[in-house]
């Protein structure tokens, strides 16, 4: 395998980078200005108008998905305004806001309550994202007696006509149908909405307690996990998955024979549902990989697989198979798999483990012989993995692997 061949690995961003960004950034925004003052038109406006309304319509339609959702009455784990790097987050309630560097897409995970009609609910959580924009439009439309733009227009008018435009841009781009980072956009979620089995619905109603004790798995939080778990059992008392989560914790605290016995006792993973089957088989070999069994490593890796074969875009997985491949002393696979869930994610925990991981990799890839051009990339990985929140046991090999200085 040659971890070479990839001519555009993702990096974390250096201090020099980030310079010139802002400095390209407030170069262009400088010759905009000049622009302005230079020959100034209001028509001129409307292109900054429409950019300074994006932001807030954005919110607007999140916003709009999260209402309707609670209106049916939904769980809505988390709200996402942007991609790209992490910059705030806070908590609704029980739901976990997300703002990203680059706020030009965003999505909501709602959870059902129950499998009754579930379809038309999750059809019309999709369609409020759009529909909010478009009341935007109806009521710009109406304010401006429906004429279309002219060149004499005040600035006053023009800068309604802008929210007018950016209202029915965010609309109809997200009305078509496509797929983008794993999320559906409006148009594709109402189309499937239609043919969701009831299974799937059924296997999405204990996500967020799951999503939270994944979570504080991936920060190594033992006990707020399986408190987590144990709180979500007494609600799903048949639920597999949560039991796989305590099995993960058992093996964390170094039980590991009772985390094994535990995942026995769910029966074979072959009779599950296929996403409940990949979950279980993920546990397995987190649970593997906490207790440090070596002589287990390579049925951890079958398993992992398998689990991606079941659900390939799920980056934990790959995140799972990167880090087992590690501990076998792979660090070329490793690499490789590391850096395509690092590729994909955008879940600051996720990157964090990413990072770090692939400081490892890139660690073991420079001790070998003829080290490859990724094995440079080490101390980047590193530094970008120390500033992240980590937990102390990878903190400590991250550093070591750092060596003096």
């Amino acid at each position: 395998m040659n971890v070479d061949y990839d001519p555009a690995p993702r990096l974390p961003v250096s201090a020099g980078e980030r310079t010139f960004v802002v400095v390209i950034s407030l170069a262009f925004l400088g010759l905009i200005g000049a622009d302005l003052a230079q020959s100034f038109s209001p028509n001129k406006l409307a292109a900054l108008f429409v950019l300074s309304f994006w932001v807030p319509l954005l919110a607007l339609h999140e916003l709009a998905h999260a209402l309707a959702a609670r209106s049916v009455g939904w769980h809505v784990s988390e709200v996402v305004l942007g991609f790209g790097r992490e910059l705030l987050r806070f908590r609704v309630g029980a739901t976990r806001v997300r703002l990203r560097a680059m706020p030009l897409e965003g999505y909501v995970v709602p959870s059902p309550d129950s499998v009754e009609g579930a379809r038309v609910k999750q059809a019309w959580i999709y369609a409020a994202g759009p529909l909010s924009q478009g009341l935007v439009l109806l009521g710009v439309g109406s304010a401006l007696d429906w004429r279309w733009p002219s060149p004499g227009d005040s600035i006053a008018r023009i800068a309604l006509e802008s929210l007018g435009v950016a209202a029915a841009l965010g609309a109809v781009s997200t009305l078509v149908p496509y797929s983008s980072r794993g999320h559906a956009s409006d148009g594709l979620g109402l189309l499937s909405s239609l043919f969701v089995s009831a299974d799937t619905f059924r296997q999405r109603l204990c996500w967020p307690v799951l999503a939270d004790a994944r979570r504080l798995l991936l920060r190594e939080q033992i006990a707020p996990a399986e408190q987590r778990a144990r709180e979500g059992l007494e609600q799903f008392p048949d639920e597999p998955r949560l039991q796989g989560v305590l099995a993960v914790c058992s093996a964390a605290c170094g039980e590991a024979e009772h985390a094994f016995e535990l995942l026995e006792t769910l029966g074979p993973p072959e009779k599950q549902l296929p996403l409940v089957r990949a979950e279980l088989l993920a546990d397995a070999t987190w649970s593997v990989l906490f207790a440090g069994r070596q002589d287990l490593y390579a049925d951890a890796q079958r398993a992992v697989q398998q689990a991606l074969e079941l659900a390939p875009h799920d980056l934990h997985y790959q995140l799972l198979l990167g880090r087992i491949h590690l501990e076998q002393g792979r660090p070329e696979p490793a690499y490789a798999q590391l850096m395509a869930a690092y590729k994909r994610t955008n879940d600051v925990d996720q990157e964090a483990q990413c990072v770090a991981y692939l400081a490892l990799a890139c660690a073991e890839l420079g001790r070998t012989e003829g080290a490859p051009r990724v094995a440079d990339f080490t101390g980047r990985f590193v530094q970008a993995a120390l500033a992240s929140d980590l937990p102390p046991e990878l903190r400590r090999r991250v550093e070591a692997a750092a060596g003096p200085g």
